[in-house]
């Protein structure tokens, strides 16, 4: 390392949420594909699948970031 370099963060928060938002997207694809194959669409389609979509991509980012939040205060204490 050279001098007034500083060493990088193994995994930023924002990687991290960017991870988790599509890990939600994924996972929204996966539910919207069980209801297809199950024939169980629910009548406001493009409002249901676009509101599960932003819920679940959100939601993930927002958790996943707050866990990496948490993990670098923990490893920073010791």
């Amino acid at each position: 390392m050279t001098k007034g370099s500083r060493p990088k963060p193994d995994e930023s928060i924002s990687s991290v949420a960017l991870s988790g938002c599509l890990i939600g997207i994924a996972a929204v694809a996966l539910h919207q594909i069980h209801h297809a194959i199950t024939n169980s669409i629910p009548e406001p389609v493009y409002t249901h699948a676009l509101t599960e979509l932003i819920a679940g991509a959100s939601g993930d980012a927002i958790l996943f970031a707050a866990i990496a939040f948490l993990r670098g205060r923990l490893k920073a204490r010791r």
